[in-house]
């Protein structure tokens, strides 16, 4: 599906929660909008800051945002979140990420935070290619 057939998200309604009118000092037009840091942040801190370890030992392994210019990058990070997950069937915790040769230390990350950084760009691909939604209309 291509960005220009993609369902249209419809539009909210901005009003106060509390009913307050927008004029009127204290208002907030945030009744019904997405509660991003209530529902992602804070029920998912400890895995996202430990993608951002991950994301940062990628920058210095390869160069910083090179990930979004792979060439087919929404099948390579895909195949890649496969691989890591068959990692972690095959009882692989832990993945090398980096090996620094100039002071000979290893960085490993948990396999799982590998599956998770590669569903992350594949799903950043995918959506920069208009092929995942947040909202699909249903008959």
């Amino acid at each position: 599906m291509s960005k220009t057939n993609s369902p249209k998200i419809p539009a909210l309604s901005e009003k106060d929660p509390d009913g307050i009118d927008q004029h009127v000092p204290g208002a907030k037009l945030d009744a019904g909008k997405l509660a991003v840091f209530k529902m992602v942040f804070s029920y998912f801190a400890k895995a996202l800051r430990a993608v951002g370890w991950l994301s940062d030992t990628g920058a210095r392994k390869y160069s910083y945002g090179g990930w979004s210019a792979v060439d087919d990058a929404e099948v390579r990070y895909t195949e890649a979140c496969a691989r890591h997950l068959m990692d972690l069937a095959d009882g692989e915790e832990y993945v090398l990420m980096y090996h620094d040769e100039k002071n000979g230390k290893k960085y490993y990350h948990h396999t799982l935070v590998a599956v998770a950084w590669n569903a992350l760009a594949a799903l950043t691909k995918a959506k920069e290619r208009g092929l995942v939604t947040e909202y699909t209309e249903q008959e």
